[in-house]
């Protein structure tokens, strides 16, 4: 999906989170330099001692660094645990995130979606993640293990903020931080059409055009047409 790994980083990880946000602890800059350098089982074996320490924050780095290092790897279980031992430590609104999208890669869509509720709650007063970006994170998680019909829902709420936004122009949409018309047109396409029949991908875009301004409307019913030409 290139919405997804173009805007967000790669298609096998999770949203990528900062390894150590207040400060490089020196127990771990080896680890750290591993992670730098794509050393994935170097991350692990030189972060593996710190997830013990007395200092919670270098706990914390050390639970990061292992997720981090296991999600590159595929090991979604084991990014899971780490992920869920991180959130312990920093319950935060975007390690939720991060628990939930590693459920999804795991198999466990119904777990993903609590943590990902629970995500958006803690997010509603932290403000912590945007929320376009935590979907796009959960949908991008829902698509690479094929499950595009459960990513619907998801794609929908990220149509819908063009929907109420009305305005199109890519400096507005920017500075709100949402893709570009464009991008969401073209990378939301493949989602669309491994999940409806074509009646259906016409009438979801539908919905959408009906809300925008004149140019976007424009834009997207061009798109639309030159992509409903090429799939006949």
């Amino acid at each position: 999906m290139g919405l997804f790994s173009r805007l967000f980083g790669r298609r096998d990880d999770p949203p990528a989170a900062d390894p150590a946000p207040q400060g490089d602890p020196p127990e771990l800059a080896a680890a750290i330099a591993a992670l730098q350098a794509e050393d994935m089982p170097a991350v692990l074996r030189l972060a593996a001692p710190q997830l013990d320490a007395t200092n919670p924050a270098v706990r914390a780095d050390a639970q990061r660094l292992c997720a981090l290092a296991q999600s590159r790897l595929g090991d979604w279980p084991a990014a899971f645990g780490h992920w869920q031992a991180l959130f312990a430590l920093e319950p935060t609104a975007h390690n939720a995130l991060q628990v939930a999208t590693t459920s999804v890669m795991c198999g466990e869509i119904e777990r993903g979606e609590q943590w990902f509720r629970q995500s958006g709650e803690l997010n509603a007063s932290s403000q912590d993640t945007n929320p376009i970006q935590a979907h796009i994170s959960f949908l991008t998680a829902l698509c690479n293990v094929g499950r595009h019909a459960d990513a619907l829902p998801y794609l929908g709420w990220i149509r819908d903020v063009y929907r109420r936004l009305h305005i199109t122009d890519d400096t507005f949409l920017h500075l709100r931080g949402v893709p570009f018309l464009s991008v969401f047109l073209e990378n939301s396409w493949p989602v669309l059409h491994a999940a409806l029949d074509a009646p259906a991908i016409e009438a979801w875009y539908g919905e959408l055009i009906a809300d925008l301004d004149e140019d976007g409307a424009q834009r997207a019913r061009h798109w639309l047409a030159t992509q409903t030409a090429s799939a006949d």
